[in-house]
């Protein structure tokens, strides 16, 4: 039996990309392509920048007064795009779903929150 169960597992190890990293998702954008696969991308909302600056000296004090030049409204800075199959997109929906619900529970009941360890359990 040991060695049926060898047969029908497989091991999966994960690695970072050397292009790893994490970002707030604010919000998402897509839609389907023609391949029929599903685009969603992923964006961070902010406020502009500075586009300039002037500072302005007093001759006698010799302090000075800066005013910036800044563009009105809120940035969506598209931060990655992921292009899926049905199926991932579907895995991952199930996926969020059952955080959500997760989250949802916490919230309504903290004291009776069962501890979910980020990544699951360590299985020797």
């Amino acid at each position: 039996m040991a060695e049926d169960q060898k047969e029908k597992t497989l091991h999966i190890r994960y690695r970072n990309n050397p292009a790893y990293r994490s970002v707030h998702a604010g919000g998402a954008y897509g839609g389907v392509l023609p391949s029929t696969e599903i685009f969603l991308g992923i964006f961070s909302e902010r406020t502009h920048f500075p586009e300039s600056a002037t500072v302005e000296i007093n001759e006698e004090t010799k302090q000075g007064v800066e005013k910036v030049q800044i563009e009105k409204g809120i940035v969506r800075e598209m931060e990655i795009g992921l292009i899926m199959n049905v199926h991932v997109a579907k895995a991952i929906r199930q996926w969020l779903d059952e955080k959500i619900a997760f989250v949802e529970q916490v919230t309504a009941d903290p004291k009776n929150a069962q501890i979910e360890i980020i990544g699951g359990r360590s299985e020797g």
